[in-house]
């Protein structure tokens, strides 16, 4: 019998980080539980790691939201297994024709499983690429994450912890019924479908750093009669505050390499914060490209690059900000 085992607190990062694909890949809609503990379970994946443990373990109580009762939780885990076990992903190469199924838990693994209190996770190492080594993902609490109730919940929070950088998400409705299970639940009433996934959410995020607000977006059609059709919705973060680049912009060095000649042509932190996103990666190089040729003339120099160039970037930023109204 195996000797029960707790994680160190220091084994387990305060934030889980996601593969962006993960996070914005169509997810089945699971017990809260089996989200908390895939969620520890990233939380103890490190940056520097370069390939699976054998096994990721946590207890029991690292799992259970606030309000639940530790004796009734064995049932919600032997649920959360019953549905990781379940689990697969569709790994497809249409450009050379092929594709592959890959369950998301290694179960042949001898410790994979519940024993005394100690929950045992075997991933399966082909697919590493997904979370090992990541230069492109979203990272949320996990305290905040552990608490929720609602699947719901819990996605919006991985999804909008995605656009903290930006404050607000924009998503057409189809979308945003692929990302929230219900692609064939509240067929033709959409209205239904926005209150069933986000008043929960609204509820549990608050206090959050992804408190937000919602806004249903209409189609405007002067000449159709009766209410507009929904085409999709507006997400607003309420606790936007970032005040310098997060070091996790720099870890792609394309991208630092782009954020830093930005600095040297002296657009300001604020500006690359607030409108990078908006502008995209592949137009601020461009930017700074014909900035550079700019310099290697002699007529055309930029003078002064603070007042020019901020002035060129926000003004960009602003028209695309506009144009999403």
């Amino acid at each position: 019998m195996s000797i029960p085992f707790e994680v160190p607190k220091s084994e387990i990062k305060k934030y889980a980080e996601q593969h962006w694909k993960i996070t914005f890949a169509k997810q089945r809609k699971v017990a809260p539980m089996s989200k908390r503990i895939m969620a520890n379970v990233l939380a103890q994946i490190k940056k520097e790691d370069t390939a699976f443990k054998p096994y990721y373990q946590m207890h029991i109580s690292d799992v259970i939201s606030d309000d639940m009762v530790l004796k009734g939780a064995y049932t919600e885990v032997r649920k959360a297994f019953s549905q990781l076990t379940d689990l697969k992903w569709l790994i497809e190469d249409l450009e050379n024709n092929k594709f592959a199924y890959r369950h998301l838990l290694d179960t042949t693994h001898a410790e994979c499983g519940y024993n005394n209190g100690t929950i045992t996770i075997a991933l399966n190492p082909l697919l590493k690429d997904y979370f090992i080594a990541l230069s492109h993902y979203t990272s949320f609490e996990l305290k905040a994450y552990n608490n929720f109730n609602a699947w719901y919940s819990m996605r919006l929070y991985e999804i909008l912890s995605a656009f903290k950088d930006k404050g607000y998400w924009m998503v057409e409705i189809n979308e945003f019924r692929k990302f929230m299970d219900c692609e064939n639940k509240y067929v033709g009433n959409d209205s239904v479908m926005i209150v069933r996934t986000t008043t929960k959410a609204l509820e549990e995020l608050k206090g959050t750093d992804c408190e937000f607000t919602v806004k249903i977006l209409r189609e405007k059609n002067p000449m159709k009669k009766g209410q507009p059709a929904i085409i999709g919705l507006g997400f607003t973060l309420k606790n936007r505050i970032l005040k310098t680049i997060p070091e996790r912009w720099y870890e792609d060095p394309e991208h630092a390499d782009v954020f830093n000649r930005l600095k040297k042509y002296k657009v300001t932190e604020y500006n690359i914060i607030k409108y990078a996103g908006l502008i995209g990666f592949k137009e601020c190089k461009e930017l700074v490209y014909q900035w550079d040729i700019k310099q290697a003339q002699t007529k055309d120099r930029i003078q002064n690059p603070e007042s020019y160039c901020n002035k060129v970037f926000s003004d960009k930023g602003k028209a695309i900000l506009d144009a999403k109204k």
